[in-house]
C-alpha cells in the first residue's frame, strides 16, 4: 500500500487537484467519470481509484485511509466508500485535512515491516 499512498499524495499535490461532490472533474469543472483521462482534480475516492485502477487495491487503499478518519466516519461501515464520501464532501473539510489523513496513512505504512 505504501507505493499507492505515495502516488495518492503526489496526485493530490495541491488544492487545485482536489474536489468535492464528484469523483473527478475536468478542466471546465464538470463532473467526470472515474476513468476519464481528462480529469484534472479528484475527491479522495476518485484519486485512490486513479492510482490503483483495480477495485481490490482501490478498496484496500481506502481502508488504509479510513483508519485515520474521526471515529464518527471510520470503521462504522464495512464498506469504506460511504464513510470516505461523507468525510471528503463535508462542508468544513479542507485540503489540509485530506493531506493530513494521507500523511498519517503513509507514516503507518512506513512503520510496517
Amino acid at each position: 500500500m505504501k507505493e499507492y499512498l505515495d502516488e495518492l499524495d503526489a496526485l493530490l499535490s495541491d488544492e487545485s487537484k482536489w474536489t468535492q461532490g464528484a469523483y473527478s472533474r475536468d478542466a471546465a469543472g464538470h463532473r467526470a467519470s472515474l476513468e476519464n483521462r481528462n480529469a484534472v482534480c479528484w475527491c479522495l475516492i476518485g484519486a485512490a481509484y486513479r492510482v490503483t485502477r483495480h477495485y481490490g487495491n482501490h478498496k484496500k487503499l481506502l481502508c488504509s485511509l479510513l483508519d485515520f478518519l474521526p471515529r464518527r466516519y471510520g470503521r462504522v461501515y464495512a464498506d469504506p466508500f460511504p464513510a470516505i464520501v461523507r468525510w471528503n464532501d463535508a462542508k468544513t473539510r479542507t485540503f489540509a485535512d485530506i493531506k493530513a489523513v494521507i500523511a498519517k496513512a503513509r507514516a503507518a505504512a512506513e512503520a510496517k515491516p
